[in-house]
């Protein structure tokens, strides 16, 4: 019987390189491959978890289809500001456009320790964009798939030069040295992920006729920022309204609840928008 090459066990992971040699099945038989090799194969199989929030820019509780920002930073569609250039909402993707030079970034609630790969696709340019660190850095004069690998990152930031317009269709960040296939998230679970930082309330409501008295009801609550936010409340009223109030109770922590108070002569109908900020400045 003939005796084989004896198979001793795995290194400690600890100490294994990228250099070191893995074997591998090709379909006609054992080969060899670095780790390297097999790490990046494995990559374009598999999709690590994408650390941007709204990396398709499907979620625009502003609302707004298009937005210009100066030299204050400026909020867009949700969990992406711009600077010194503006920015049209797409269907698929977000244009952002620059005469003098301007900035499209996310800034993490928490940077990102040790490696990190920063991807974006771009689908239509005419100019230059560019995103880098200190060490590396990528220029973008063409639509397609680009990618940079950085250390430490606490946003993703893309430098649009003078007379830049650009198409992004996607952005990613994810852990470690290898970019992942881009897989386009649940749009409901990055709402939730947005109403954290940035919360639209719009409300509708129905009264009936209370000349004598008000009427004291919970109208909406809403709970769970990041950190407390800035609460801004508008209403509108139907005609016949004599008197009325709103009055915010809460906290963030166990929930935040709007009370009406109104006083009438007819049934009335009563608008409220409500928007709660705790995004990152």
């Amino acid at each position: 019987m003939a005796v084989g090459k004896k198979i001793t066990d795995l290194t400690a992971s600890g100490s294994l390189k990228d250099t070191d040699l893995a074997i591998v099945h090709d379909g006609k038989g054992t080969k060899r491959s670095t780790l390297t090799q097999l790490g990046e194969y494995m990559g374009t199989k598999f999709s690590n978890p994408n650390l941007l929030i709204n990396p398709d820019f499907r979620i625009n509780q502003r609302r707004q289809t298009s937005y210009k920002a100066g030299s204050t930073r400026l909020y867009t569609v949700d969990r992406w500001h711009i600077l010194d250039c503006s920015a049209t909402v797409l269907d698929g993707g977000l244009t952002v456009q620059s005469n003098n030079g301007g900035w499209l970034a996310q800034k993490l609630e928490k940077a990102v320790n040790g490696v990190a790969t920063l991807s974006i696709k771009i689908s239509e340019i005419s100019g230059k964009l560019s995103f880098a660190d200190s060490m590396n850095d990528v220029t973008i004069t063409s639509a397609g798939v680009y990618s940079i690998t950085l250390s430490n990152v606490n946003q993703f930031s893309m430098y649009l030069h003078e007379n830049t317009s650009a198409t992004i269709e996607w952005a990613k960040l994810e852990k470690g040295s290898i970019a992942t296939p881009f897989v386009a998230p649940n749009p409901a679970e990055e709402l939730v992920k947005c109403r954290r930082y940035y919360n639209f309330i719009a409300s509708h409501f129905y009264g009936v006729a209370n000349p004598n008295g008000f009427i004291n009801e919970d109208l909406v609550s809403f709970r769970n920022f990041r950190i407390n936010p800035t609460i801004d409340i508008k209403a509108t009223y139907s005609s016949g309204v004599t008197e009325s109030t709103l009055t915010l109770k809460g906290t963030n922590i166990n929930g935040y609840y709007l009370y009406g108070r109104t006083r009438s002569t007819g049934d009335y109908a009563l608008d409220v928008t409500i928007i709660a900020d705790a995004e990152i400045y």
